[in-house]
Order: structure tokens, then sequence, then C-alpha cells
């Protein structure tokens, strides 16, 4: 029959406490840092046609299989 520490299980319960307060701090400040997607999809699609225009450039299609 083995017998803990008191001291021991103190110990380890503040470690427990600790890794649970750690994974909550950085899961809610990487929560925060994230930016509302509606600014980046408008920014997307300012930027399309030009994207497009690079893409083409980059990949001409011939205009006899173009529909």
């Amino acid at each position: 029959m083995s017998t803990t520490d008191p001291t021991e299980e103190a110990r380890a319960a503040l470690w427990r406490d600790q890794q649970a307060n750690r994974v909550a701090f950085k899961s809610n400040l990487w929560l925060e840092l994230q930016a509302p997607p509606e600014p980046r999809q408008q920014v997307l699609e300012d930027w399309s046609p030009i994207v497009l225009a690079n893409l083409e450039a980059q990949n001409p299609t011939d205009p006899e299989e173009d529909p």
C-alpha cells in the first residue's frame, strides 16, 4: 500500500492548475490577436483583378481555346 505525501499532492494540483491556466491564456491570446474575416475578404476582392491579370500573364490563354 503506497501512501501519498500531502505536499506532493498539493504540488501536483498546483502544477495541473498552472498548466490549465497557461493553455487558457494562450488560447485567449490567439483568439484576441486574430483579425475579423470581413476586412481580409474585402482586400482579397479588391486585389483579385490584379492577381488574375498576373496569373494570365504568367500562363497566357490561347485565344483559340478561350470559350
